[in-house]
């Protein structure tokens, strides 16, 4: 084995021995292969896991680091992983005053989508691969959820078509969109089941979606902005999670997100990467933290979700802030006529 991997190969191996749970340093005995050396990208996102570690650790921002699914990415590739354009879109700072209050009843100090009262309405986690395709993502697992909500069918798992929201809406493209135009798709035409269109991670044309989804598809009868180029309260987006269900909304991502594990994340460091469109699915105020659906696949996070702190409403994240989107009643494709198809 030449020097310079060997050499590469005990680096890797001492420091994944720090950071890394259950991994013990020991020398090859047997030359390593190409393949089982690390790389030099390996050995970058080892080395930027141990900073991270020590970010968290002075900053006491609570939350754990490891090397995840989408943490060995280079930059352009970690830039894939987002996909909502910067700039305010030529929205107005709006602040939607119908969820300023709560409803008669005090909203509990934990509530979570995926539990309640020990019902699941939100679908399984989904990855979006090395296409910018987030917008699509969040606006079809928010569709799907109120769907569930809406028919009184929590566990059922609906799965519908990403595919058909990046292809088809005009809304954006696999170099990033924008949630709140494909929202209007999502009214005016709607999406259809996975098996109509599955996802490819690419700009496939819509004419590739098998004949008849149109007429299959669920759609949304409204969607509101609960929030445009604004900083949310916190009570404004529980007041509208808890009446309206699932909310897509935004937020910067920074590189030391890609290493979550668990925890409240608060931004500690790493350079800026891109505008990201997630979930919120719940929130829990002893945590002091907001429960998010991810389309990164479950490898990553707390099996593909996170808690973000309060604090970053107003932090680096800009959490919630470009835009935070509530789904009105939905339409199932039983309820659809042919005229509406």
């Amino acid at each position: 084995m030449p020097y310079s991997i060997k050499r590469r190969t005990l680096a890797a191996a001492f420091l994944t021995s720090l950071l890394l749970p259950g991994w013990s340093f020991a020398a090859p005995s047997e030359p390593a292969t190409a393949s089982e050396a690390m790389t030099a990208s390996d050995l970058a996102a080892v080395a930027k896991l141990a900073r991270i570690r020590s970010d968290i650790q002075r900053s006491a921002a609570g939350w754990q680091a490891r090397l995840t699914n989408v943490a060995r990415l280079s930059f352009s590739a970690k830039q894939r992983m987002t996909g909502v354009p910067e700039g305010s879109h030529n929205l107005p700072s709006f602040t939607n005053p119908a969820f300023e209050h709560p409803g008669a009843a005090a909203l509990p100090a934990q509530y979570d989508w995926r539990n309640v009262s020990g019902r699941n309405y939100v679908s399984s986690i989904k990855n979006q691969g090395q296409c910018g395709s987030c917008w699509a993502f969040a606006v079809t697992a928010a569709l799907e959820s109120k769907a569930m909500i809406n028919n009184n069918a929590p566990g059922s798992n609906l799965d519908l078509s990403e595919q058909i929201v990046l292809s088809c809406s005009n809304a954006g493209s696999c170099d990033g969109g924008w949630p709140d135009q494909a929202s209007k798709f999502l009214v005016g035409t709607g999406d259809a089941n996975e098996r109509y269109f599955r996802y490819t991670a690419a700009d496939t044309a819509c004419s590739q979606a098998a004949a008849g989804w149109r007429n299959a598809a669920y759609r949304l009868k409204s969607w509101k902005y609960v929030v445009s180029n604004a900083t949310p309260s916190v009570s404004l987006l529980k007041n509208a999670l808890y009446s309206s269900g699932p909310l897509v909304t935004t937020m910067r991502v920074y590189e030391d997100f890609y290493y979550y594990d668990s925890g409240v994340y608060r931004h500690t460091s790493g350079d800026y990467v891109g505008n990201h469109a997630i979930v919120i699915v719940g929130w829990d105020d002893k945590a002091q933290a907001f429960i998010v659906k991810n389309s990164w696949g479950t490898d990553w996070g707390e099996n593909g979700f996170f808690l973000i702190s309060y604090q970053e409403l107003s932090g680096d994240t800009q959490f919630g802030d470009q835009m935070t989107l509530a789904d009105g009643p939905t339409i199932t494709p039983s309820q659809l006529s042919p005229a509406g198809s």
